[in-house]
């Protein structure tokens, strides 16, 4: 915050114009008057901050790598200038709304269904480039928009930098923090001298690593950059990452009661076993929001027949024949048996049961978090349910991101493609952005910095 007392006037002359640009409100407060002369007065939409030049033949990206799996939080402008298919998928087709029919007048609002109707929205386009900080490079002609990183305590990210280059001229590139300070909390190096001889025709340079860890919490927000020096000794920016605080008042902690429903379907007691690396997983999903979760594990047995035939009369089970789900490798067969095909409501059945009601006096649902996990084969694509603003999740798996995808819903996310949600700041094409509020496969894994907020409250707005 900035604050400036003048006992006198203050008056500001220029040739050309005067502009002034704030991510938040600009308030004039007057004891007596504000005068405006002028020929005309125009009210309008607010334009963006222009952005920084970027003074260098170099240009430096940072990227996830492709066995990137959640481990930290990571947020870029998906352009279509990387190596591997998470960022060939451009915003640019991506970015926009389902309409209800060829006419594209009426958006198409269907929660979990999406209609043929997909377009591109420019306006939305732009509002999402413009909600990351800047610079533009003229050699490239080229908009550079600045990635994001949130990185927990004791927690390494790994990230490729994609180096593009313009000239012959000698180069060296160096990892420097704006801020001192910031080597009291982060570490941040090349795994190997980086290259600077281009290898493919758009003289971009094979993806190298680079290596940050975070030794301690911090309360600022953190610029890593990359610094090029040319053959005279000129040094000027030529990439740069924004590294989210991580410290206490930045963090939510959330207590989850992971519940293992024993059923009994075709002879035999099946329950979810909770895997360290499955837990692992969850918990990584969740700390790219800097979400830190408390879970407790317990049992709930429902193989009395009597629950059986009520899940038989609600339409929750079924027999016959159906695609089951087989792992190493992953495939899919025709088995037969009961299988249950449709969980919604089924939390109305567990409801019923005395002994979950002892587990909620044990562990109040106003403190926990309840996620009801079922082990018995299932329709596939049919994996989990919740609604918004609540306090439980049923799940059919627990290996996959099943679990962190329904607690983004309970928290108030919407899926990516749906734009009939108030949290629906931007919305995209289905199953193309690897983001852990779509649908698509076992690679979903991202979320956006502007969902990090949704998931997390206490988290910072990055487009400053």
């Amino acid at each position: 915050m900035l604050r400036i007392k003048v006992g006198g006037k203050i008056t500001k002359t220029a040739d050309g114009g005067i502009y002034n640009y704030a991510k938040g409100n600009i308030s004039f407060n007057s004891a007596t008057e504000v005068i405006e002369t002028a020929p005309e007065i125009i009210y309008g939409k607010a334009e963006a901050h222009p952005p920084t030049p970027m003074k260098t033949t170099c240009m430096v990206e940072f990227r996830p790598g492709e066995d990137y799996r959640a481990e930290f939080g990571f947020d870029w402008f998906r352009d279509g200038g990387c190596f591997w298919d998470s960022n060939q998928r451009d915003f640019k087709q991506v970015v926009g709304k389902y309409y209800t029919d060829s006419t594209y007048t009426q958006v198409f609002s269907g929660g979990n269904k999406i209609s043929p109707y997909f377009k591109p929205d420019e306006e939305m386009f732009t509002r999402l480039e413009n909600s990351f900080n800047r610079y533009y490079n003229p050699f490239f002609k080229k908009l550079y928009k600045v990635p994001m990183l949130s990185l927990r305590k004791e927690k390494t990210a790994l990230l490729d930098i994609i180096n593009y280059r313009q000239g012959e001229e000698a180069l060296s590139l160096s990892l420097e923090f704006a801020n001192p300070e910031a080597k009291n909390y982060l570490e941040a190096e090349f795994l190997k001298p980086p290259e600077t001889t281009p290898t493919d025709e758009q003289g971009r340079l094979e993806p190298q690593k680079v290596r940050i860890y975070c030794k301690e919490e911090f309360s600022q927000i953190q610029k890593l950059q990359v610094i090029s020096k040319d053959a005279q000794g000129s040094t000027e920016v030529c990439g740069e990452l924004l590294i989210h605080p991580n410290s206490p008042e930045y963090q939510k902690e959330v207590k989850f009661l992971f519940v293992a429903v024993q059923t009994n379907l075709n002879g035999e007691v099946k329950q979810t076993k909770f895997k360290e690396k499955d837990k692992a997983f969850f918990e990584d999903l969740l700390g790219q929001a800097l979400i830190y979760p408390k879970i407790e594990i317990r049992t709930l047995d429902c193989t009395d027949p009597v629950f059986t035939e009520e899940l038989k009369k609600k339409g929750h089970i079924a027999h016959g024949k159906y695609k089951k789900k087989i792992k190493n490798p992953d495939r899919v067969i025709d088995a037969e048996g009961w299988y249950i095909q449709k969980i919604r409501k089924i939390h109305d059945l567990l409801n019923q049961q005395a002994e979950l009601q002892d587990l909620k006096k044990e562990f109040p649902p106003k403190e926990y978090y309840y996620m009801y996990f079922f082990a018995e084969d299932y329709t596939p694509g049919v994996e989990g349910y919740s609604y918004y603003n609540s306090n439980f999740t049923v799940c059919l798996t627990f290996e996959k991101t099943t679990a962190a995808h329904e607690y983004g819903h309970a928290v108030g996310l919407p899926h990516t493609f749906d734009a009939s949600s108030k949290n629906s700041l931007y919305t995209y094409s289905q199953k193309r952005t690897y983001n852990l509020m779509d649908y698509g496969g076992d690679k979903n894994f991202f979320l956006y910095h502007w969902q990090w907020k949704l998931f997390n409250p206490n988290f910072l707005k990055l487009d400053i």
